[in-house]
Protein backbone atom coordinates (compact mmCIF):
# COMPACT_ATOMS: atom_id res chain seq x y z
CA UNK A 1 0.00 0.00 0.00
CA UNK A 2 1.43 3.32 -0.96
CA UNK A 3 1.33 5.43 1.81
CA UNK A 4 3.99 8.18 1.87
CA UNK A 5 4.07 11.02 -1.41
CA UNK A 6 6.45 13.58 -2.53
CA UNK A 7 4.34 15.81 -4.90
CA UNK A 8 5.70 16.98 -8.47
CA UNK A 9 2.65 18.62 -9.41
CA UNK A 10 -1.14 19.35 -10.39
CA UNK A 11 -1.20 18.37 -13.80
CA UNK A 12 -4.90 19.41 -14.61
CA UNK A 13 -7.81 20.09 -12.89
CA UNK A 14 -10.87 19.54 -14.74
CA UNK A 15 -14.92 20.57 -13.51
CA UNK A 16 -17.54 18.69 -15.23
CA UNK A 17 -21.25 19.44 -15.56
CA UNK A 18 -23.52 17.46 -12.63
CA UNK A 19 -26.43 17.08 -14.75
CA UNK A 20 -24.70 16.56 -18.09
CA UNK A 21 -21.42 15.41 -16.90
CA UNK A 22 -19.87 17.57 -20.23
CA UNK A 23 -16.74 19.36 -19.56
CA UNK A 24 -17.23 22.84 -18.31
CA UNK A 25 -13.01 23.58 -18.27
CA UNK A 26 -9.72 21.92 -18.34
CA UNK A 27 -6.81 23.54 -16.25
CA UNK A 28 -3.51 22.19 -17.19
CA UNK A 29 -1.07 25.50 -15.78
CA UNK A 30 -1.90 25.04 -12.14
CA UNK A 31 0.04 26.38 -9.61
CA UNK A 32 0.00 26.99 -5.62
CA UNK A 33 -2.77 24.32 -5.16
CA UNK A 34 -3.94 24.41 -1.57
CA UNK A 35 -6.69 22.37 -0.06
CA UNK A 36 -8.04 23.60 3.45
CA UNK A 37 -10.09 21.34 5.60
CA UNK A 38 -11.92 23.26 8.79
CA UNK A 39 -14.97 22.28 11.06
CA UNK A 40 -17.03 24.31 14.19
CA UNK A 41 -16.56 23.03 17.47
CA UNK A 42 -19.09 23.26 19.50
CA UNK A 43 -18.06 22.47 23.36
CA UNK A 44 -20.24 21.18 26.44
CA UNK A 45 -19.96 23.03 29.84
CA UNK A 46 -20.50 22.27 33.18
CA UNK A 47 -22.75 24.76 35.71
CA UNK A 48 -19.18 26.40 36.59
CA UNK A 49 -18.08 26.67 32.48
CA UNK A 50 -15.48 23.33 32.98
CA UNK A 51 -15.25 22.30 29.62
CA UNK A 52 -16.80 17.95 29.48
CA UNK A 53 -16.65 17.18 26.11
CA UNK A 54 -16.28 18.63 22.54
CA UNK A 55 -18.12 17.84 19.20
CA UNK A 56 -17.44 19.23 15.79
CA UNK A 57 -19.54 20.38 13.36
CA UNK A 58 -19.97 21.85 9.71
CA UNK A 59 -17.22 20.20 8.00
CA UNK A 60 -15.94 22.30 4.81
CA UNK A 61 -13.60 21.45 2.45
CA UNK A 62 -11.66 24.49 -0.24
CA UNK A 63 -9.67 24.04 -2.90
CA UNK A 64 -7.51 27.23 -4.28
CA UNK A 65 -5.25 27.15 -7.11
CA UNK A 66 -3.59 29.59 -9.70
CA UNK A 67 -3.83 29.34 -13.34
CA UNK A 68 -0.49 30.20 -14.87
CA UNK A 69 -2.26 32.13 -17.79
CA UNK A 70 -5.96 33.12 -17.81
CA UNK A 71 -8.22 31.26 -19.22
CA UNK A 72 -12.09 32.30 -20.97
CA UNK A 73 -13.70 29.07 -19.85
CA UNK A 74 -12.33 29.27 -16.05
CA UNK A 75 -13.68 33.36 -15.92
CA UNK A 76 -16.97 31.73 -17.75
CA UNK A 77 -17.40 29.13 -14.84
CA UNK A 78 -16.55 32.25 -11.99
CA UNK A 79 -19.39 34.12 -13.05
CA UNK A 80 -21.82 31.48 -13.52
CA UNK A 81 -21.96 32.26 -17.21
CA UNK A 82 -20.78 30.66 -20.71
CA UNK A 83 -18.23 31.55 -23.53
CA UNK A 84 -20.52 32.67 -26.39
CA UNK A 85 -19.20 32.25 -29.76
CA UNK A 86 -19.71 35.14 -32.72
CA UNK A 87 -22.11 32.93 -35.86
CA UNK A 88 -23.32 33.88 -38.92
CA UNK A 89 -27.25 33.68 -37.28
CA UNK A 90 -25.90 35.44 -34.20
CA UNK A 91 -23.11 37.83 -34.36
CA UNK A 92 -20.65 40.07 -31.44
CA UNK A 93 -20.83 43.33 -31.59
CA UNK A 94 -17.38 44.67 -30.83
CA UNK A 95 -15.60 48.07 -30.48
CA UNK A 96 -12.85 49.39 -32.72
CA UNK A 97 -10.07 51.68 -32.86
CA UNK A 98 -8.51 52.14 -35.78
CA UNK A 99 -5.74 54.88 -36.16
CA UNK A 100 -4.72 56.03 -39.39
CA UNK A 101 -1.15 58.34 -40.31
CA UNK A 102 -2.47 61.03 -42.57
CA UNK A 103 -0.55 60.79 -45.70
CA UNK A 104 0.35 63.63 -48.12
CA UNK A 105 -2.31 63.72 -51.12
CA UNK A 106 -4.09 60.75 -49.60
CA UNK A 107 -7.60 61.65 -48.99
CA UNK A 108 -9.71 58.36 -48.59
CA UNK A 109 -8.53 55.98 -45.76
CA UNK A 110 -9.45 52.20 -45.46
CA UNK A 111 -11.37 51.24 -41.92
CA UNK A 112 -10.60 47.68 -41.01
CA UNK A 113 -14.48 46.83 -40.41
CA UNK A 114 -17.94 47.77 -41.37
CA UNK A 115 -18.88 50.22 -38.55
CA UNK A 116 -22.40 49.23 -37.32
CA UNK A 117 -23.34 53.16 -37.50
CA UNK A 118 -21.28 56.42 -38.41
CA UNK A 119 -17.81 56.19 -36.97
CA UNK A 120 -16.49 58.94 -34.63
CA UNK A 121 -13.72 60.62 -35.91
CA UNK A 122 -10.57 62.85 -33.67
CA UNK A 123 -7.27 64.26 -34.37
CA UNK A 124 -5.10 62.37 -31.60
CA UNK A 125 -2.61 64.54 -29.71
CA UNK A 126 1.34 63.42 -29.85
CA UNK A 127 0.87 62.04 -26.12
CA UNK A 128 -2.45 59.68 -28.03
CA UNK A 129 -5.09 61.55 -26.12
CA UNK A 130 -8.05 62.83 -28.17
CA UNK A 131 -7.63 66.38 -29.49
CA UNK A 132 -10.01 67.86 -32.18
CA UNK A 133 -13.39 66.14 -33.08
CA UNK A 134 -13.83 66.03 -36.85
CA UNK A 135 -17.69 66.48 -37.73
CA UNK A 136 -19.47 64.05 -40.06
CA UNK A 137 -20.51 66.03 -43.21
CA UNK A 138 -23.75 66.83 -44.33
CA UNK A 139 -23.45 65.98 -47.70
CA UNK A 140 -21.39 63.32 -49.71
CA UNK A 141 -18.22 65.76 -50.09
CA UNK A 142 -15.64 65.92 -47.11
CA UNK A 143 -14.79 69.82 -46.30
CA UNK A 144 -12.18 71.55 -43.63
CA UNK A 145 -12.75 69.65 -40.49
CA UNK A 146 -15.86 67.60 -41.94
CA UNK A 147 -14.89 63.56 -42.68
CA UNK A 148 -17.78 61.62 -44.78
CA UNK A 149 -17.67 57.74 -44.23
CA UNK A 150 -19.23 55.34 -47.51
CA UNK A 151 -18.31 52.05 -48.84
CA UNK A 152 -15.63 51.37 -46.11
CA UNK A 153 -13.94 54.17 -46.12
CA UNK A 154 -13.58 57.57 -44.22
CA UNK A 155 -12.53 60.73 -46.10
CA UNK A 156 -11.04 64.03 -45.15
CA UNK A 157 -9.41 66.93 -46.36
CA UNK A 158 -6.19 67.81 -45.13
CA UNK A 159 -5.00 70.91 -45.14
CA UNK A 160 -2.08 72.98 -46.08
CA UNK A 161 1.03 73.21 -43.93
CA UNK A 162 0.87 76.99 -43.87
CA UNK A 163 -2.67 77.04 -42.83
CA UNK A 164 -2.85 78.42 -39.10
CA UNK A 165 -6.44 77.31 -38.90
CA UNK A 166 -5.77 73.97 -39.99
CA UNK A 167 -7.60 70.97 -38.62
CA UNK A 168 -5.50 68.13 -40.41
CA UNK A 169 -2.55 67.70 -41.83
CA UNK A 170 0.03 65.29 -43.24
CA UNK A 171 2.33 63.71 -40.33
CA UNK A 172 -1.01 63.75 -38.16
CA UNK A 173 -2.80 60.90 -36.74
CA UNK A 174 -6.61 60.66 -36.66
CA UNK A 175 -8.80 57.73 -34.88
CA UNK A 176 -11.28 55.87 -36.28
CA UNK A 177 -14.16 54.54 -33.53
CA UNK A 178 -17.04 52.55 -34.16
CA UNK A 179 -18.90 49.33 -33.49
CA UNK A 180 -18.87 46.48 -35.59
CA UNK A 181 -20.22 43.22 -35.83
CA UNK A 182 -17.59 40.02 -36.07
CA UNK A 183 -18.01 37.16 -38.59
CA UNK A 184 -18.43 34.14 -37.18
CA UNK A 185 -15.76 32.43 -35.21
CA UNK A 186 -13.66 35.70 -34.47
CA UNK A 187 -15.21 36.90 -31.29
CA UNK A 188 -16.17 35.33 -28.00
CA UNK A 189 -18.14 36.80 -25.10
CA UNK A 190 -18.05 36.18 -21.67
CA UNK A 191 -21.03 37.98 -19.78
CA UNK A 192 -21.33 39.48 -16.64
CA UNK A 193 -24.78 40.04 -14.72
CA UNK A 194 -25.37 41.00 -11.57
CA UNK A 195 -28.03 37.98 -10.74
CA UNK A 196 -26.44 35.19 -12.23
CA UNK A 197 -23.77 32.90 -9.95
CA UNK A 198 -21.82 29.53 -10.89
CA UNK A 199 -23.71 26.42 -10.56
CA UNK A 200 -22.18 23.64 -8.65
CA UNK A 201 -20.47 20.99 -10.27
CA UNK A 202 -18.03 18.09 -9.98
CA UNK A 203 -13.93 18.84 -9.70
CA UNK A 204 -11.09 16.21 -10.43
CA UNK A 205 -7.68 17.24 -9.81
CA UNK A 206 -5.03 14.74 -11.39
CA UNK A 207 -1.85 15.29 -8.96
CA UNK A 208 1.48 14.00 -10.10
CA UNK A 209 3.52 12.11 -7.12
CA UNK A 210 6.50 10.05 -6.04
CA UNK A 211 6.74 7.46 -3.94
CA UNK A 212 10.14 8.42 -1.31
CA UNK A 213 10.68 4.70 -1.07
CA UNK A 214 10.84 4.21 -4.81
CA UNK A 215 11.43 7.60 -6.25
CA UNK A 216 11.64 5.96 -10.12
CA UNK A 217 7.74 5.12 -9.98
CA UNK A 218 5.29 7.85 -10.80
CA UNK A 219 2.43 8.09 -9.00
CA UNK A 220 -1.37 9.40 -10.06
CA UNK A 221 -3.41 11.06 -7.65
CA UNK A 222 -6.62 12.38 -8.39
CA UNK A 223 -8.61 14.46 -5.88
CA UNK A 224 -12.63 14.21 -6.77
CA UNK A 225 -14.90 16.60 -5.43
CA UNK A 226 -18.42 15.26 -6.36
CA UNK A 227 -20.17 18.75 -5.34
CA UNK A 228 -18.08 22.08 -5.47
CA UNK A 229 -19.07 25.47 -6.37
CA UNK A 230 -16.72 28.12 -8.08
CA UNK A 231 -16.28 31.22 -5.69
CA UNK A 232 -17.66 34.86 -7.37
CA UNK A 233 -14.93 36.66 -5.34
CA UNK A 234 -11.75 36.75 -7.15
CA UNK A 235 -9.01 39.20 -8.24
CA UNK A 236 -8.03 39.20 -12.00
CA UNK A 237 -5.30 41.42 -12.68
CA UNK A 238 -4.85 42.38 -16.53
CA UNK A 239 -0.72 41.94 -16.70
CA UNK A 240 1.91 39.65 -18.08
CA UNK A 241 2.76 38.49 -14.71
CA UNK A 242 -0.46 37.81 -12.84
CA UNK A 243 -2.03 34.63 -12.55
CA UNK A 244 -5.38 33.54 -12.62
CA UNK A 245 -6.44 32.62 -9.40
CA UNK A 246 -9.50 30.90 -8.23
CA UNK A 247 -11.30 28.58 -5.38
CA UNK A 248 -13.86 26.29 -5.15
CA UNK A 249 -16.10 25.40 -1.81
CA UNK A 250 -16.35 21.85 -1.62
CA UNK A 251 -19.61 20.58 -0.27
CA UNK A 252 -21.04 17.52 0.95
CA UNK A 253 -22.74 15.24 -1.61
CA UNK A 254 -25.73 15.39 0.03
CA UNK A 255 -27.67 12.81 -1.61
CA UNK A 256 -24.97 10.13 -0.81
CA UNK A 257 -25.70 7.85 2.15
CA UNK A 258 -21.89 8.63 2.71
CA UNK A 259 -22.21 12.05 2.97
CA UNK A 260 -18.54 12.62 0.86
CA UNK A 261 -16.73 15.61 0.45
CA UNK A 262 -14.38 14.22 -1.40
CA UNK A 263 -12.40 11.34 -2.79
CA UNK A 264 -8.68 11.23 -2.67
CA UNK A 265 -7.49 8.30 -5.23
Amino acid sequence: MINGLVIDRVLQATGFSKSTNEPLYRLTQVQNPSLTSSADQVDALDNTGVKIMSFDRNAAATFSAENAVKDMALLAQQLGSSQVESTDAKKITVPAFDVIDVVKDKTAYDLANTPKAEPSVYVLNGDGSLGVKIEAAEGAEASKGKFVYANGKITIVIDADDDETAVIKAGYQIVVMYDYEAAAGKAVSIENKSNVFAKAHRLVVEVLAYDPCDTDTMIYMYLIFPNCKMSRNFDLTLDTESAHSFEVECMVDYCSKDKKFGIAA
